[in-house]
């Protein structure tokens, strides 16, 4: 089920999102929106977010089989699988 279907996701999805476009601002030179620092520095809410580096994505991908891989990125839905030829 999406977050389309699901009242319950969607303010979960928005939060992956915002936190996904802090680190976009981040390399921009840009700060985070406020309301989401006061959202984060909430106690009911919190979080962190974490910034893998290109070695780091490196050193993953080689300690990974060719299935594995595919099914990281395939959930974390970064690029479809492609079908096996």
């Amino acid at each position: 089920m999406g977050w389309e279907r699901c009242a319950l996701l969607q303010p979960a999805d928005l939060i992956a999102y915002e936190n996904f476009k802090i680190i976009e601002r981040k390399h921009a030179g840009e700060k985070a929106p406020k309301f989401m620092e006061l959202l984060l520095d909430l106690d009911s809410i919190g979080g962190r977010g974490v910034e893998i580096t290109r070695e780091g994505i490196k050193e993953i991908n080689a300690k990974q089989t060719g299935e594995s891989r595919r099914a990281l990125y395939g959930n974390a839905r970064i690029w479809k699988p492609q079908a096996r030829r």
